[in-house]
């Protein structure tokens, strides 16, 4: 956690266009009044005012602006700030005239000016690649060398009466060029065979390009990866009056992170129910990876297959528990509805099929929810169907459906609240003399002391039992992650407060549908996450081998 921290200050957010080509100006000057120490060294180049104006404008702005100019244009669908990649251009050009100042003849000038000129064009390359594809590798590629090509341009404009060098040297520099670029070529060729190995009919660079470019893509969705399968969709409808709250809660996972796949499952469902209907949230099944959507699309399946139930139950019994070691189940019979929440803070993921077992075996309507309090980015055990885990959990659900079959129902009152941004959803059950707080988060995970805050300011309002959840949404950055967010205690008590407030006799429908052909990750996941972990080993080593070799090649020809 603490390296994944220092990690995190990395992460920043681009400043609009505008904002970016002034820096491009801002930074030119600098660079070019900073530039004079190189070129009074190496050059018989009389550096004034005048002259230091003309490098700022024709050796870094120009051909940044121009870059950036023609990026938006070319790759306009992208919508992205090419400007700050233009900037990062211009600063990586400033660190190798700079360095110059380290060296002492003409050739070691040239060559080391090919070096940096190279390495701008890598990585430009690998940007567009990552986000076009392979499809556009030749786009890419040449579009990249648009920038050391204007470079190269304007240097020998500027100084090439000044430093008489040699067009024999020049050829050996587009020699090391084009080994780079084909380097370069071979080392994504060959990480796209070691990973369409482990992974059959998926290449490496469609998938890395559609994972950048799915994360606003509300089709996203990789062909030939993952599985199709039909999954249950379950509903509960809370009616007060004629105000209706919908729990939604399919049998899929909302992850893996952000916009790809079913990423921001959670947050565009509750954003749904809380426009189409009074209010709502999201339960989380106990579940895993494995049933990943490939598509944030599958949202609208869910919204056609949510149906009002043809009943409702006004009464219900109170809440029961079951505990063995570390894993406690919360049970509660509304109608003829078992309600059973997981709380195992040493399982991170479960097998679904784990409750798909359970559920058939009962043959009763069960609505199964993750409490998922695991600490976010920590990694506690996935749970395997057939596991001694496994049994207890299904032991303990016997015990409790057989205890709340015997338990007296009372007439329901039930109370709902969520804040402002659709993060926190109070939800107050009453039935009888007992009084009940499930309180959601939609959160990856929750830290222990946010856990602790929360049930210290529901203590107060004397509930019987305070059931703290999170949705364990994917929707989140990195960067939000890491943050250990404090919760507002005011927004705690408040919408606490306020679903207390709202406490009335209602009743509770549920509702159940299946979803076709949805596509999953099934044991892809596990292949994508190895190769993944293969490849982030692997390719700084074979690209970090190239360079190696074309400093070798430069430094033989210095």
């Amino acid at each position: 956690m603490e390296k994944l921290k220092k990690f995190a200050k990395l992460f920043f957010t681009t400043p609009s266009r505008k904002k970016t080509m002034g820096l491009i100006w801002l930074m030119g000057f600098i660079y070019a009044s900073l530039t004079y120490i190189p070129v009074y060294k190496h050059t018989t180049f009389l550096f004034s005012i005048k002259v230091g104006f003309s490098v700022a404008i024709l050796l870094y702005i120009l051909p940044s602006l121009v870059f950036g100019a023609l990026a938006t244009i070319l790759f306009k669908d992208m919508r992205k700030n090419w400007y700050a990649l233009a900037l990062l251009n211009e600063t990586l050009l400033f660190l190798g005239v700079i360095s110059l100042y380290l060296l002492t003849t003409t050739a070691h000038i040239l060559n080391l000016m090919w070096w940096w000129l190279l390495l701008i064009y890598g990585i430009d390359f690998l940007v567009f690649v990552v986000f076009y594809g392979k499809k556009l590798n030749v786009k890419s590629s040449v579009f990249s060398l648009s920038y050391p090509l204007m470079v190269v341009f304007i240097l020998y404009k500027l100084f090439y009466n000044h430093i008489n060098l040699g067009r024999g040297l020049l050829y050996e520099n587009l020699i090391i060029l084009g080994a780079v670029i084909g380097g370069t070529l071979a080392v994504i060729y060959f990480l796209e065979y070691l990973f369409g190995g482990n992974i059959e009919g998926v290449t490496l660079v469609e998938t890395l390009s559609k994972f950048v470019r799915g994360m606003g893509d509300e089709n996203f969705y990789i062909s030939g990866l993952g599985i199709r399968i039909k999954a249950l969709l379950q509903s509960l409808w809370i009616k007060s009056g004629d105000k209706h709250t919908v729990l939604v809660i399919p049998w899929l996972h909302p992850g893996p992170m952000r916009g790809f796949g079913g990423g921001l499952l959670t947050s565009r469902l509750i954003s749904y129910v809380n426009k189409r209907f009074d209010s709502g949230f999201f339960l989380h099944v106990p579940s895993s990876h494995e049933i990943d959507t490939l598509s944030i699309g599958v949202v609208d399946k869910i919204k056609r297959g949510l149906k009002m139930p043809e009943k409702y139950a006004g009464k219900a019994t109170g809440v029961l528990k079951e505990s063995a070691g570390s894993i406690m189940i919360y049970g509660q019979k509304i109608g003829d509805v078992f309600l059973f929440v997981i709380d195992a803070a040493h399982i991170n993921h479960y097998d679904v099929s784990i409750f798909y077992y359970i559920r058939n075996k009962f043959k009763e309507k069960i609505v199964f929810a993750d409490a998922h309090n695991n600490k976010p980015l920590k990694s506690p055990k996935d749970l395997q169907f057939g596991e001694k885990d496994m049994e207890t959990i299904e032991h303990l659900i016997e015990n409790l459906m057989a205890r709340l079959k015997k338990e007296p129902e009372h007439s329901l009152k039930i109370g709902t609240s969520i804040n402002k941004n659709n993060k926190m959803f109070s939800f107050v059950v009453q039935s009888g003399r007992q009084k009940n707080l499930y309180f959601v988060l939609d959160e990856d995970g929750i830290e222990k002391h946010n856990k602790e805050l929360i049930k210290s300011i529901a203590k107060k309002h004397n509930f019987d039992n305070i059931i703290v959840l999170t949705t364990d949404t994917h929707s989140e950055n990195v960067r939000d992650i890491l943050s250990e967010k404090e919760y507002d205690k005011n927004e705690i008590e408040a919408i606490i407060e306020d679903s207390l407030n709202n406490l009335k006799s209602a009743s509770l429908g549920y509702s159940e549908s299946w979803l076709e052909n949805v596509g999953v990750m099934g044991n892809t996941f596990m292949a994508l996450k190895n190769t993944a972990t293969i490849l982030i080993h692997l390719t700084p080593v074979l690209l970090g081998a190239l360079y190696l070799i074309i400093g070798v090649l430069l430094w033989g020809l210095l």
